[in-house]
């Protein structure tokens, strides 16, 4: 196992930096027959860490080592418990500050530690992230739309990166109804079609395909949009 993982630390990092080789070599050294208590090693924590800063950098080149601080020093006070049919209907939309990112592979789609969530009975939330921390490069409008009888009428938009093309991945209210003026123009992303973030925790999708709610560690269901929940 020590002899695995000396090589695994090698291969993956090769000669980025002096210290990993040495905790390399120091992993290579035979280990005495008598077990003896385990002391933490330094050297070996910043090996490790540098070597999953080298695959995140491998699997997305775009994110820097300032961005890879941030998601790996995610809040760890657990938040308090959230049950939807608590939540009002009309729904409710309140700030959130935790840090929201939508990713599709490599692209980056949005971030935000301003995004309002729209809370209603029976639902997961929906983030809504402002229009300027989205990344228009890759989004583009269609004709698609819908109505709800709290918020009004959405636009819908498709995402085009390379080959890839992705239908209705994203909506806007570009003019709400009265009460929900807050949402203008603010953009919400389906966490079935794209990978969504929150404290650099992924989002679990609502089920179907129409709501687009997001499942955080913290809510409490059950959820609309299964099977048999439509008159929830």
């Amino acid at each position: 196992m020590v002899l695995v993982l000396a090589g695994l630390v090698s291969v993956v990092v090769g000669d980025v930096s002096a210290p990993v080789q040495e905790a390399a070599t120091r992993l290579r050294i035979a280990q005495p027959t008598t077990p003896r208590p385990f002391t933490p090693d330094p050297l070996l924590h910043t090996a490790a860490r540098l070597a999953v800063e080298h695959l995140l950098m491998a699997e997305h080149p775009r994110l820097d080592l300032e961005r890879i601080e941030d998601m790996s020093s995610a809040k760890t006070t657990p938040r308090s418990r959230e049950s939807v049919w608590d939540y009002p209907r009309p729904p409710r939309v309140e700030l959130d500050d935790r840090r929201v990112v939508v990713m599709s592979g490599e692209i980056e789609l949005a971030t935000t530690t301003i995004a309002h969530r729209v809370l209603e009975t029976s639902h997961p939330p929906v983030f809504y992230i402002p229009a300027q921390h989205v990344g228009w490069a890759h989004l583009k409008p269609n004709r698609h739309t819908t109505f709800c009888e709290y918020k009004g009428r959405a636009n819908y938009f498709d995402l085009k990166g390379g080959a890839q093309v992705i239908r209705n991945v994203a909506w806007t209210y570009r003019t709400p109804s009265p009460g929900f003026e807050q949402l203008r123009d603010m953009v919400a992303f389906y966490p079935g079609k794209v990978d969504c973030y929150v404290e650099g925790v992924k989002v679990e999708p609502q089920a179907g395909d129409f709501y687009g709610g997001w499942i955080t560690p913290e809510i409490d269901g059950p959820f609309k949009g299964g099977h048999g929940t439509t008159g929830w």
